[in-house]
């Protein structure tokens, strides 16, 4: 008999700890089936909207051209090679002519000193000669930078540069956010069918822009703060003679 109740206890205690097992399982299943779905959908979802523009690798103007033009990784490393090639030109100019231009300058100098005006154009003609090869190397080099962009970046980027020049023109005025976007917005008017790959052009286009900005922009206050150029300089004909102190840098 004893044996009997014993087996009996056993039997209890064995059909408990099966009834709480099955129950402590049952209770696990949903958080087990629902922890991924929680977890895995936000992610996905979120992470495809990360990188839209190429890394800048450039520097001064021409990493501001990579961002305002949004420049793809293979066109700024093709800038960056020009770049370096510019450099290289540079060097070898005043390899081959620095010296000249230096003797150049002195004999500018004394010929000055003595007064000899005839000697002083003469010499200036030589040296302007050089000078001139040497603005040579940067047109060459601006306009294979400018080869690497794309007619749409091009416009993109000759806007940006004549936008700059009007917001420094008005730095004293304080334009608003407001005042910026609708000048930004009258810009394309301006530059519609015109070549701004002419300085000339680009000039003329920031004075119209000028003009239009304080008839039309600035507040009465705004045009106390700023008052117009007194003479538009005669920018881009042909040049004066170079200074005697012009030469390598």
């Amino acid at each position: 008999m004893r044996h009997m109740k014993t087996l009996s206890m056993v039997l209890v205690l064995f059909w408990l700890g099966a009834t709480v097992l099955a129950v402590s399982m049952a209770s696990t299943k949903p958080t087990t089936s629902t922890q991924p779905t929680t977890s895995t959908k936000p992610t996905t979802s979120t992470k495809p909207a990360a990188t839209t523009r190429p890394k800048i690798i450039l520097q001064g103007s021409h990493a501001q051209m990579a961002k305002v033009c949004n420049l793809s990784l293979k066109q700024q490393k093709k800038i960056l090679e020009l770049r370096n090639l510019r450099r290289k030109r540079i060097k070898n100019f005043y390899k081959v002519h620095g010296k000249e231009m230096q003797q150049l300058k002195a004999r500018i100098i004394e010929a000055r000193r003595q007064g000899d005006k005839l000697e002083v154009d003469r010499i200036y003609e030589k040296l302007e000669s050089l000078l001139a090869q040497r603005r040579r190397i940067d047109t060459k080099s601006r306009a294979e930078i400018m080869d690497v962009l794309t007619d749409e970046q091009k416009e993109q980027w000759y806007q940006y540069v004549i936008m700059r020049a009007i917001k420094r023109r008005f730095t004293s005025a304080k334009l608003t956010d407001e005042q910026i976007a609708k000048i930004k917005a009258i810009v394309p008017q301006f530059t519609k069918g015109a070549d701004l790959s002419d300085k000339k052009v680009r000039y003329g286009i920031i004075r119209k822009l000028d003009e239009y900005t304080r008839k039309n922009i600035l507040t009465d206050e705004q045009k106390k703060l700023t008052r117009a150029p007194a003479r538009w300089k005669k920018r881009f004909t042909a040049r004066s003679k170079p200074r005697a102190s012009a030469g390598a840098q």
